[in-house]
């Protein structure tokens, strides 16, 4: 029994279940978390907090496996919305600038933790491509989370959750 045992774990250390991210080091450590198996369990809270179902919303199949290495517009933006959670957590302010193919999207947010305007305030303007057609701007204030600052704290499992 103990031979089986130790035979598994060498061919799970051999073969991992999932190739690692491109963004990772050798150890799986990216931008979501220190090492490999830490950046699968962030990639699966991150992917529930948007509502997306599928790896493929943000990464890529090719010959019938993931390919984690092909660079995509929805995982930038998910770099990006990273960096406004970590600034907005560690400053009370971040801004993000997100170009679309149609318009250009800056969202903006403030954590404000005491008064009657406790809060994360965000504003959101859409600036079309077409000059013809006028930006527009959505605000919406969320509640200050219980725990820490993370994707779910504004996207409640919503993608687009500002401009619904």
């Amino acid at each position: 029994m103990l031979r089986l045992c130790l035979a598994a774990a060498v061919m799970l250390a051999t073969f991992p279940l999932l190739p690692t991210p491109s963004s990772a080091n050798e150890d799986g450590a990216t931008i979501w978390a220190d090492d490999y198996v830490g950046t699968v369990r962030a990639m699966k809270q991150v992917s529930r907090a948007i509502g997306v179902k599928s790896c493929l919303y943000c990464h890529v199949k090719e010959d019938g496996r993931i390919n984690y290495k092909i660079e995509t517009a929805h995982k930038e933006v998910a770099r990006q919305m990273k960096l406004i959670v970590d600034n907005l957590a560690a400053k009370g302010t971040g801004e993000v600038s997100i170009d679309e193919e149609d318009k250009r999207v800056v969202i903006s947010a403030v954590y404000t933790a005491t008064g009657d305007d406790a809060g994360i305030h965000l504003t959101v303007v859409q600036t079309p491509k077409d000059t013809k057609i006028a930006p527009t701007t959505s605000r919406k204030t969320l509640s200050l989370p219980d725990g820490p600052l993370n994707c779910g704290t504004c996207h409640n499992r919503k993608l687009h959750f500002v401009t619904e």
